[in-house]
């Protein structure tokens, strides 16, 4: 089924393509062991001069596909036909020529078998439908036996039309040689126009149209069927054009998904089902005009559209508009009469004309996409019942056959991998692939993430896997901790705990306090009742050793009776020795005359004798080493700077710069002595001395941590020494460790000298996406080498990237509010942003979408419908070739 063909008699075919012509299949995303899908076959189906316009498409059970269009030439109009695979142009039928190219009429094709061609002629004072059989030839003509300004028809598998206007506050629907008005049904407008009509295979229609009041305000788009059988609905509110698509055949009705309709809006296309009138998603961002958008729907009852935007052609099918939704290619320019068919197995077949010419394009589907939907993330603990879940996105012929599913436990000490559970086979999917347990083997609360395994018709096996969750058995509390943040705990303190338990007995939990890690005896902090307030517990610091811990509970003495952790760490630090910090020089000076060096010191518990002063740099070449996998780094050259006993104007050491000094990389230490002997070192750096005439280089940009995309300019500044700088060259290094990259140089080319500073333009897109060190070298004055590092910085031109605007981490918000999200300079923007709110369960439920692609995005959010307290929002941005990007913001 495809939308009828709407033919307006004043309309305007506009535009032609207006340059060369760039298709490029985006790639597919798939975690399937599948063969790679083939390159979209672009034809040019007419060369011939004329005004070749309006091309259908349908496709038959084998995946032959099948063009007809109108050709005007010499004042003549035929209808021609094309065929895969040869795709000769043969004459059809002789039709009226138009008074203009612009006024050509549309055509309406059905697959069949047998397949049939209509299109609309004027015949006195009335319109003539004449259908074609394409098997046999034979034709038929049809009278309307009224002649509307604007109507639409469209044809059924067994070839019948059926067609539909409106006029005045009436909607005629027309069949079988009869018009019936539906005057009646209609009542509620006083003017009805922008009628709609969808017809099943075996010919049951349904119609939609726009309804606008006594002051021609619009009502909104109203859905009924042809038959009078089901009350007219309000689907669309505001609406002011429609289109219905009809998804299968038998048992629909009004309310059923099968039935969609499409509205324009100020933002794009919306599609919404008839389950569902009222929830539209936004699915074609930007869309203006029905000339820019085609739907089909295919064999397995899913609707397909695609769409010309911002110069390129899209395709999304109704499984998941947004993760399905992917680039078709680029066009240079506008075309006109773009149609859609997609074939049993999947595959889509669009044609559209430009210039007057005709093409096609046939586009493989893509392989089927298994992944996990629930339970995700790692806020909130899931147990004991446990329901995983998996969608199976854009999968053509053939489907899946049957999901198993498996929950897979972190792994521990001495083990590479978790332990697997199995959760279940799921053979007969509803809307989606589950499998549910009552609670896993475990004994302890852990984290836990899902292993989905599906297997099509073929044999193949598709492998998805969730992100890690924390999961708790059967009867383990909830442990909440009123950290400290980063302060430590020393001696004598107090921990406020609270602990949430699902025991109806309301038995006590026992706490204990134990190192992170899981070595040493725990700390008991005594027993608290379940689901009561914060409690205020003391203990003794100073029982516990050094480092970070966390809050255990235990239900009962037992071994392995169920217990729970807490998310946050606390810190004790019982060392009693004093505290330094090196205050001067800071990273990145430079030093010509003096090494000064500054420290602040004090002690809690006692004081500070003496703070010694020490230099350190990591070679003992005048110039900064640059450490490669090669082998191991220089051993360091530590000189010491001198004593301060007396600290009554700061604590600090200073000695003259000296050829013997200079070089790059030094980093200043200090080591303070309270007065029982224990002592406490820091450092600060590096840092630059310069003991001669030479050049002091710093790379200004990109700055540390910078995520790149695209050419980004590098700059070098010289801060001292200009003058005897020589040359300059850039390289990029691999960081060590990182996959595709580590180890691997390239040169960037020379830096060239540009008003005071050196600067070159890096286009990081010749390089694949990962961590990078940048390194400058060159010569002095007199011919010595010197080098400089700079970075690590991370190239990201393939990564999507998501930064939320608003609202802020921990705002209060009440009533209609908007999520807003930005796209970072430079990034490459995301075809999809969907909002989530997590729930206890893990689970994450559906808020909203937007698919703008202007200045950012915007979702709104009724958060009347969110329970109050604290809510934990997940927003997903999906790319082209299904990356997708992560944010979270609790509220």
């Amino acid at each position: 089924m495809r939308w009828p063909r709407a033919f307006d008699g004043a309309g305007v075919l506009r535009g032609i393509l207006a340059g060369f012509l760039i298709l490029c299949l985006a790639p597919p995303f798939s975690v399937a062991a599948a063969p790679p899908t083939p390159g979209p076959d672009l034809l040019r189906i007419t060369r011939d001069g004329a005004e070749d316009l309006a091309p259908q498409v349908a496709v038959d059970a084998a995946g032959r596909a099948t063009l007809v269009w109108l050709r005007i030439a010499q004042g003549r109009a035929t209808l021609r036909r094309a065929t895969a695979p040869d795709w000769t142009p043969t004459l059809l039928a002789e039709a009226e020529p138009p008074a203009t190219a612009a006024a050509a009429p549309p055509l309406a094709l059905t697959p069949g078998p047998p397949p049939y061609v209509a299109w609309p002629q004027p015949v006195s004072g009335s319109t003539a439908l004449h259908v074609v059989d394409l098997a046999t030839g034979e034709a038929e003509a049809h009278l309307l036996s009224a002649r509307p300004l604007a109507w639409t028809y469209t044809l059924d598998a067994a070839g019948r039309p059926h067609a539909a206007w409106a006029e005045g506050n009436a909607v005629y629907y027309w069949a079988q040689g009869q018009a019936v008005a539906l005057a009646a049904r209609t009542a509620s407008a006083a003017r009805v126009s922008d009628v709609a009509l969808a017809v099943t295979p075996s010919g049951r229609a349904y119609l939609a149209w726009t309804g606008w009041d006594a002051a021609d305000r619009p009502v909104g788009v109203y859905v009924g069927d042809a038959a009078g059988e089901e009350p007219v609905v309000l689907a669309a509110p505001g609406a002011t054009s429609s289109r219905l698509l009809a998804l299968g055949d038998e048992g629909l009705a009004l309310g059923d998904e099968g039935l969609t309709l499409w509205t324009l809006s100020a933002d794009g296309l919306r599609v919404a089902t008839g389950d569902n009138w009222r929830g539209g998603t936004l699915v074609a961002p930007g869309v203006t005009s029905w000339e820019h958008v085609a739907p089909a729907a295919d064999a397995r009852g899913a609707a397909h559209l695609v769409w010309l935007s911002e110069g390129r052609l899209w395709h999304a099918e109704s499984g998941d508009w947004a993760l399905s939704r992917r680039t078709l290619g680029a066009l240079a320019g506008p075309v006109e009469g773009l149609d859609l068919a997609v074939g049993a197995d999947g595959a889509l077949h669009v044609a559209w004309s430009a210039e007057g010419e005709i093409y096609y394009l046939g586009v493989d589907a893509p392989s089927p996409v298994l992944a996990v939907a629930a339970p995700q993330g790692d806020a909130g603990v899931v147990g004991p019942g446990l329901t995983a879940r998996a969608v199976e996105i854009g999968g053509p012929a053939p489907p899946l056959a049957e999901v198993a599913f498996w929950a897979e436990t972190a792994p521990v000490a001495g083990q590479e991998r978790g332990l697997l559970y199995s959760l279940g086979i799921d053979t007969e999917p509803a809307d989606d692939w589950s499998a549910t347990v009552p609670e896993l083997p475990l004994t302890a609360p852990g984290m836990v993430r899902i292993i989905a395994l599906g297997i099509d018709a073929a044999g193949r096996v598709h492998r998805a896997q969730g992100e890690w969750f924390a999961y708790a058995p059967a009867g383990a509390p909830q442990v909440l901790v009123d950290s400290p943040g980063l302060a430590p705990l020393r001696g004598e303190a107090m921990l406020g705990v609270l602990v949430a338990g699902d025991d109806p007995a309301g038995a006590p939990v026992h706490l204990y306090v134990e190192d992170v890690a899981g070595e040493g005896a725990p700390l008991a902090l005594g027993a608290v009742e379940p689901q009561a307030t914060w409690e205020r517990l003391p203990f003794d610091s100073r029982l516990l050793p050094d480092g970070e811990h966390r809050v255990v509970a235990s239900t009962g003495g037992a071994a392995g009776s169920p217990y729970g952790v807490s998310d946050a760490t606390i810190r004790v630090d019982n060392a009693l020795a004093p505290a330094v910090e090196v205050t001067a020089p800071v990273a990145g000076q430079v030093l010509a005359e003096a090494v000064v060096v500054r420290a602040e010191a004090a002690d809690l518990d006692g004081r500070v004798e003496r703070v010694e002063f020490y230099l350190e740099r990591g070679t003992s070449s005048g110039y900064a080493a640059v450490q490669t996998s090669e082998g191991p780094a220089p051993p360091a050259e530590r000189l010491w700077l001198g004593s301060d006993t007396d600290g009554t104007d700061g604590w600090m050491a200073e000695r003259p710069v000296e050829p013997a000094l200079d070089g790059d990389g030094w980093v200043a230490w200090a080591v303070a002595y309270d007065d029982r002997g224990l002592s406490t070192a820091a450092s600060a750096g590096p840092f630059t001395i310069l003991g001669r005439q030479r050049p002091a280089a710093r790379l200004v940009l990109p700055s540390p941590g910078s995520i790149l995309r695209g050419t980004h300019p590098v700059t070098l500044h010289v801060r001292d020494g200009y003058p005897y700088l020589a040359s300059a060259r850039l390289y990029a290094l691999g960081a060590l460790g990182t996959a595709g990259t580590s180890g691997a140089g390239w040169s960037l080319g020379p830096l060239r000298e540009e008003d005071g500073r050196w600067v070159a333009r890096w286009d990081t897109t010749a390089l694949p996406d990962g961590e990078y060190r940048l390194l400058a070298v060159g010569e002095d004055g007199a011919g010595r080498p010197w080098s400089v590092e700079g970075g690590p910085v991370r190239v990201a031109n393939d990564a999507l990237l998501l930064r939320v605007d608003s609202p802020a981490e921990g705002a209060e918000v009440q009533g209609p509010t908007a999520v807003r999200l930005a796209l970072p300079p430079d990034a490459a923007a995301p075809e999809a942003v969907r909002l989530y709110r997590r729930e206890p369960t893990g689970a994450l439920a559906f808020l909203g979408e937007d698919l703008s692609a202007e200045g950012g995005w915007e979702i709104a959010w009724d958060t009347r419908r969110t329970p109050d307290g604290p809510c934990d929002l997940v927003i997903l941005g999906w790319g082209p070739g299904g990356e997708v990007a992560r944010q979270e913001r609790r509220v």
